[in-house]
């Protein structure tokens, strides 16, 4: 059998198992036409389209799909194609570049437009997010893709009953598409109907076992068992509408409102500061502590993957540690019971950072973070025995340097390249 038969019939074999949505067959297929033809664009790109839909196999489909790029410079599909993958691979400017360049050469591309409206969600800019979803849905009323995307835009925005009525089109039109019913449960969570956002994550679930936004979904209504932690989701979805800049000058308006409020109160002031502390303590720490509940549970933590039971764990070890130690100080007026327990519990907060955190710098960044926070409890705890590990003047040094980062990495955790 020649080269090109051989290239012919994995090629062909490869396309059916692409359209059959079995990537990982198709690919081995795909490889075999790419190594009889490597110049074969259309190889290349459903080779591409395999390893975009296979985890952790993003970077090969973006060099992949480049190669077929540098063929076919002007064919659309694959410019849509590698927007798509530079959403996925997290890099939503690049990924509008993309689709630009694929909507120039065809401008009926609803593929372009839906990866447009995942790299404006991406990028937490939801109005055009929802005008490219809307654009795409124009031109194919079917597209699943662009109608999931358009409805989380109008969650985000907390247009609910929008949502709710798109949805539920969705859903009469095809009620066995597992995003439609993610989507739904995502509604209903931030709705307040926990037991209905159940019903719609597991049904997700059974159609797709490997829906990641139904799995965290899922966690997310056990973790809502609890009134505070519905107060937390509730203050992340209020958040979650505003922009980058709006966050931030919420965060800086609390702050200085707390300051403000303490100077005109006075000594009573120092109450107000506290709460304002203890507040956004809560906002960092809500989540790895639900994970840590859940670990507890014995139904519920099995749908923790690894990094949020780690999370969870460490979280809930060092937090509740931690503030065990501090009692038992403060009881038995023991310094270096209080300074282990003041060094554990700053560092919960580095790590509720680090473990779910899909950025690797802010991985390494707040891990750091935690280690120093615990080093100057231990260094502390060891002078005020007696004991010094280090001369007294350093271990001071390490200790405040452990208070300003730990401090600091509650204002470093809304940048997003160390926040993911």
């Amino acid at each position: 059998m020649s080269d090109d038969s051989i290239d012919s019939a994995a090629l062909e074999r490869g396309l059916i198992l692409v359209q059959q949505g079995r990537f990982p067959e198709g690919k081995t297929y795909l490889l075999q036409a790419v190594a009889a033809n490597p110049h074969d664009p259309q190889a290349l790109a459903l080779l591409a389209t395999c390893q975009y839909h296979i985890d952790g196999e993003e970077a090969d489909a973006l060099a992949t799909i480049e190669h077929a790029l540098a063929l076919a410079p002007l064919e659309p599909h694959y410019h849509a194609l590698r927007a798509c993958i530079l959403v996925a691979l997290r890099r939503p400017r690049p990924a509008l570049e993309s689709a630009a360049e694929a909507l120039r050469l065809d401008p009926a591309s609803t593929m372009a437009l839906t990866a447009e409206a995942a790299a404006h969600l991406r990028l937490e800019d939801w109005p055009a997010a929802e005008r490219a979803a809307r654009r795409a849905l124009e031109i194919d009323p079917d597209d699943a893709g662009a109608a999931n995307l358009l409805a989380e835009t109008l969650r985000i925005q907390g247009r609910l009953e929008e949502t709710g009525a798109h949805i539920e089109a969705r859903l009469a039109r095809d009620p066995l598409d597992p995003f439609t019913h993610a989507a739904a449960g995502w509604a209903a969570l931030q709705n307040g109907e926990r037991r209905q956002a159940e019903e719609h994550f597991v049904e997700a679930l059974r159609l797709d076992p490997q829906l990641e936004s139904a799995r965290s979904g899922l966690i997310e209504t056990f973790k809502a068992r609890s009134p505070l932690y519905r107060g937390y989701l509730r203050w992340t979805f209020a958040t979650q509408r505003l922009s980058p800049g709006k966050r931030w000058l919420l965060i800086l308006g609390l702050l200085f409102g707390a300051r403000f409020l303490r100077v005109l109160l006075g000594g009573a002031g120092v109450i107000v500061l506290v709460l304002y502390l203890l507040f956004a303590l809560w906002t960092y720490l809500a989540s790895a502590i639900g994970s840590f509940l859940l670990l507890l549970d014995r139904r519920a933590r099995l749908a923790l993957n690894s990094a949020e039971k780690w999370e969870g764990l460490v979280v809930g070890l060092t937090l509740c540690g931690g503030l065990l130690l501090l009692v038992a100080g403060v009881v038995t007026r023991a310094p270096g019971l209080r300074a282990l327990g003041l060094g554990s519990v700053g560092a919960s907060i580095p790590f509720a950072l680090t473990f779910t955190n899909d950025s690797k710098q802010g991985r390494l960044l707040f891990a750091a973070v935690a280690g120093v926070s615990l080093l100057a409890g231990v260094l502390t705890a060891a002078a005020s025995y007696g004991r010094p590990l280090l001369p007294v003047e350093l271990t001071g040094k390490i200790g405040s340097a452990a208070f300003v980062s730990v401090i600091a990495s509650t204002w470093l955790a809304n940048v997003r390249s160390l926040r993911q």
